[in-house]
């Protein structure tokens, strides 16, 4: 009743996924990339831009626990505005990619990846979250923000309770598992 006269509208995905964001076969993305085909990589973004809200620490806390079970498989990539403040003592190898302003080349990135990781304090609704989806490419983040809008429980990928590592670890294992099938 009260907005009985209220235009409504449409807006439309903010990304094109026709012929821009969708998944490029994984060997290809990483042969163009220079990244090894056996290994598999977490990706992350927004590096350095806000550590403490974007989950910098967090990030970094969650890969430790991941790469205790698989110390020699595993690696990072991260792009962004700035390299992590954090940028010492990774418990893994980390590719810096620096940041990408070209849409195509991030598609490449997405498609190299086992994994997109947005260990985030604060976000409304990422839009890595939703490219890396685009792109074939399952996600995991905490249960925050509107990341509960674009990530389905075990089926696109993994929530875990807010800034609980032990569960995100968990999440980032299971994708990594389910993608070696």
């Amino acid at each position: 009743v009260l907005f009985r006269d209220a235009s409504i509208t449409v807006i439309p995905n903010q990304i094109e996924i026709e012929h821009l964001w969708r998944p490029i076969p994984k060997d290809f993305a990483r042969r163009v990339l220079g990244l090894d085909q056996n290994k598999q990589y977490v990706l992350s973004g927004s590096a350095g831009g806000m550590p403490h809200l974007k989950g910098e620490d967090l990030l970094k806390q969650a890969m430790a626990k991941v790469v205790a079970s698989k110390p020699d498989n595993i690696e990072l990539l991260i792009f962004g505005q700035y390299q992590p403040v954090i940028s010492h003592d990774w418990p893994c190898k980390v590719h810096w990619l620096g940041p990408v302003r070209d849409d195509h080349v991030m598609t490449l990135i997405y498609s190299a990846a086992d994994v997109m990781m947005v260990p985030s304090r604060v976000d409304n609704l990422p839009n890595t979250a939703i490219e890396a989806h685009a792109c074939g490419v399952p996600v995991a983040a905490f249960n925050i923000g509107g990341l509960p809008d674009i990530v389905d429980h075990q089926q696109s990928g993994w929530l875990a309770p807010a800034f609980d590592t032990d569960k995100l670890a968990k999440g980032i294992l299971w994708i990594l598992h389910d993608q070696g099938k």
